[in-house]
Order: C-alpha cells, then sequence, then structure tokens
C-alpha cells in the first residue's frame, strides 16, 4: 500500500513538471523581434511606394551657402511592385519561421514521449529476460537454452544502454529549448485553415508585365522640362521623364533672371537587341502566367490530398490511443491477477512492456500526424492553432 503511493505522488509530480503540446505553440523563432520588425518595414516601404512620394535635400558652403529642396512623385508601377512584392515575402517568411519553430517542438515534444516510452519498456524487458534466465537455471535446462537466454540478456542491456542514450539527447534537447519536465503524453487537434489566396504569384506575375510593359515604353521616351529663374535667387524646375514627375528648388540660381526657361526632348530607341528584349519580356510574362495557372492547378489538387493524409493520421493516432487504453487495462488485469497469486511476475512483466510499446507507437502516431499537419500548413500558408 505504502510503494502504490509513493508512486502515485511520483506520478503527479511528472505531470506537474511535464510539458504539453500547447507549450509549442507558443514558441518563437531566435531572433523573432527583429524579424517582425523587418516586416514592419517592409510594410511601411510599400505604403510609401504606393503613395509615390519622395524626394532629398542637399545642403553645401563653398565661398556661399547652397541649398535645395527636391520633391518626387513617381508614376512607375514596377516601384510598387517591387515594394509589394518585398513587403509580401518578409511577412511570409517570417509565418514561415513561426510555422517551423512550433513543429520542431511539437515534434520534440513527440520525440522526448517516445524516448521515455521506449527507456521504460526496455527495462522491463531486460527484467523480464533476466527472469527467464533465473527460471531456466532453476529448471536445470541445458546448457545451449541457458547460453541462448545469456544472449539474450545481454541484448537486452545494450538495448537498454541505446533507449537511455536517445532519451538523454532529447531531455538534453529539451532544457535547449527552455523546456522542462518530461513529455505529457497528450495529443491535439489541430484546425485546417483554408488556404490564404497567392498573393505573391500574382505580384510576381504583375511586376513581369510591369517590366514587359516598361521595356515598350523605354523604346520611346519623351521628357519636358520647365524652369524659372526668379530674381530671388531661387531655382524653381519642374521636370517629367516617362511615368515621373518632379519638382526642385535649388538657392542660389545661376544664373539669377526674370524668366522661363521650357525645354521638350525625344528619344527613341534604335537597336534591335532593345526591340527583341522588349519581345522578350512579353514573354516571360505569357510564360509566367501560364505557369502560375498550372501551379494553382496543382495546389488545389495536392490540398485535397494533404487533407486526406491528415485524416488518416488523425484515426490513425486515435486508434493508437484505444490500443494503448487497451494494453494498460490488460497490464492492470494481469497485475491484480499477481497479486491474488494466479499469474507470474513475468506475466506482469510482459503486459507492462506491451503497454509501453503502444504507448511508444502512439508517440510514432502523434508525430506523423504533426508531420502530415506541417506539410499542409506550409502549403496553405497558414498557421497552427488548435481545434
Amino acid at each position: 500500500m505504502r510503494k502504490t503511493g509513493v508512486w502515485t505522488v511520483w506520478l503527479l509530480l511528472i505531470v506537474a513538471f511535464a510539458f504539453g503540446p500547447e507549450a509549442a505553440l507558443e514558441r518563437r523563432p531566435a531572433g523573432y523581434a527583429e524579424a517582425v520588425l523587418d516586416a514592419k518595414l517592409a510594410g511601411w516601404e510599400a505604403a510609401f511606394a504606393r503613395t509615390g512620394l519622395g524626394g532629398s535635400a542637399n545642403v553645401g558652403y563653398g565661398e556661399d551657402w547652397k541649398y535645395g529642396l527636391a520633391l518626387r512623385l513617381s508614376l512607375d508601377p514596377a516601384e510598387r511592385a517591387r515594394a509589394e512584392l518585398a513587403a509580401l515575402e518578409a511577412s511570409r517568411k517570417l509565418r514561415q519561421e513561426v510555422r517551423q519553430a512550433v513543429y520542431e517542438t511539437l515534434t520534440l515534444h513527440a520525440r522526448a514521449w517516445r524516448a521515455r516510452a521506449g527507456r521504460e519498456a526496455a527495462a522491463l524487458a531486460l527484467e523480464g529476460t533476466r527472469l527467464r534466465l533465473e527460471a531456466a537455471r532453476a529448471q536445470g535446462r541445458g546448457p545451449l537454452d541457458l547460453e541462448d537466454l545469456a544472449y539474450r540478456v545481454e541484448d537486452a542491456r545494450l538495448a537498454l544502454q541505446l533507449t537511455e542514450a536517445e532519451l538523454q539527447e532529447v531531455e538534453d534537447e529539451v532544457r535547449d529549448a527552455g523546456l522542462s519536465g518530461p513529455a505529457e503524453p497528450r495529443v491535439l487537434l489541430f484546425a485546417l485553415p483554408d488556404p490564404a489566396a497567392d498573393h505573391l504569384s500574382a505580384l510576381r506575375l504583375r511586376q513581369q508585365r510591369t517590366v514587359a510593359m516598361q521595356a515598350w515604353r523605354g523604346l520611346a521616351v519623351i521628357s519636358a522640362q520647365a524652369r524659372y529663374l526668379g530674381t530671388t535667387g531661387y531655382t524653381f524646375e519642374v521636370s517629367s521623364a516617362g511615368p515621373g514627375l518632379s519638382l526642385s528648388v535649388q538657392h542660389p540660381a545661376t544664373p539669377a533672371a526674370d524668366e522661363w526657361r521650357f525645354g521638350v526632348a525625344a528619344r527613341i530607341t534604335l537597336s534591335p537587341a532593345a526591340w527583341t528584349s522588349a519581345r522578350r519580356a512579353g514573354l516571360a510574362a505569357g510564360r509566367l502566367a501560364a505557369d502560375m495557372e498550372v501551379q494553382m492547378r496543382e495546389r488545389s489538387r495536392r490540398l485535397v490530398l494533404m487533407r486526406r493524409r491528415i485524416e488518416g493520421a488523425w484515426k490513425r493516432l486515435q486508434l493508437a490511443q484505444k490500443r494503448v487504453g487497451l494494453a494498460d487495462r490488460r497490464a492492470e488485469q494481469v497485475s491484480m491477477r499477481m497479486t491474488a497469486g494466479l499469474a507470474a511476475r513475468l506475466d506482469a512483466l510482459s503486459a507492462r512492456v506491451a503497454a509501453l510499446q503502444a504507448e511508444a507507437q502512439l508517440a510514432d502516431a502523434w508525430k506523423a500526424y504533426v508531420e502530415a499537419v506541417k506539410a499542409y500548413l506550409d502549403l496553405a500558408d497558414g498557421e497552427w492553432r488548435v481545434e
């Protein structure tokens, strides 16, 4: 009775200090704060690029002070596309890193769970093999049988050493991850979000089409300029070249006069290479659009298959849970029979080893389920959430 109480207290302490799978959902990768800030900055750059506003200021001193201010309004869609693409890539990279950090902690939980069950099963298996050897000696079995059982004992001892080394390795990883205690034997059911729209691919296509359009526009460029030389010593200038407009103010004016100056220029590219390059840019945009259509169909097909794989993995996980329950009931039944003198200790050890092996298989099923969910979330660009 006292021994049972000690084991009960020990199990309660293990549960109290164990880490469960929920701890993995709070994990964040190294450099997470910097990655979040990088994604925010990329988003701000995209917002500024959408306005098209920019500018610069300059200050200098030689014989006299010189200073100026330039404002720019860009109507170039390529600049906006590049900034938006960088913002989307930064956000997507951040989500990928968070998903990976949660996944690594979940698999660490499964490995720690399995290593503990495997080590306990190996220890009991060694004890059972020793009992068989002792029983064979007591029965006066032949030397060949005793030698075979001695080899079995040695093999069981080596198996225990391997499982202890594996458990130690996993426990070191658990400590390095900032966690403590053994893995709590529990599982979670994860929600499968609807796949996010592939804005990144759509933006890449838009960027490629913009590049092709720019290539054609670059074959013939018209630029205009209007400059006012003020008597107050300031120069005001408005210029346009392609899809952009700039306004600048400079002091001192050179030369200082009260007059307007205007200029218009046109540049037509006659190089055959420029014309073929523009044509090739258009063809590249067409190929990218065709590839995107194929990729979208393939993505939809893979998402359906992955959902089926996850459903199968979850059903196997539930079946493994039922097997653990059955094995635990059998082990408890044999233990009660041994207490009543109706079963041998070797039978109780065998039943307990079978229960621990079933628990190790449950941990393997949990790990397989986590891997299936991770593959789906990577393709759907979703986040880890509990159902």
